[in-house]
């Protein structure tokens, strides 16, 4: 999500390297409450394969996942 990146991207870079982000969770940190506005549409948040179960569980969006 663009909103996400430019939350990252603005950070001091010597700071903020090497990490690995998750778009709610930046989006949450920098104040966002709102997250209906992202949603394309009424189906379930598939979760991304790159998002472990147990970091996926504690965000309060909830997805489901597809990968066994």
């Amino acid at each position: 999500m663009a909103d996400a990146a430019y939350e990252i991207l603005s950070k001091d870079p010597k700071s903020c390297t090497g990490n690995f982000f998750i778009d709610e969770v930046v989006l949450r940190n920098a104040g966002e409450t709102d997250f209906e506005k992202y949603r394309i549409s009424d189906n379930e948040l598939i979760r991304d394969f790159f998002v472990p179960d147990d970091v996926a569980n504690e965000l309060p969006t909830k997805t489901v996942t597809i990968y066994k």
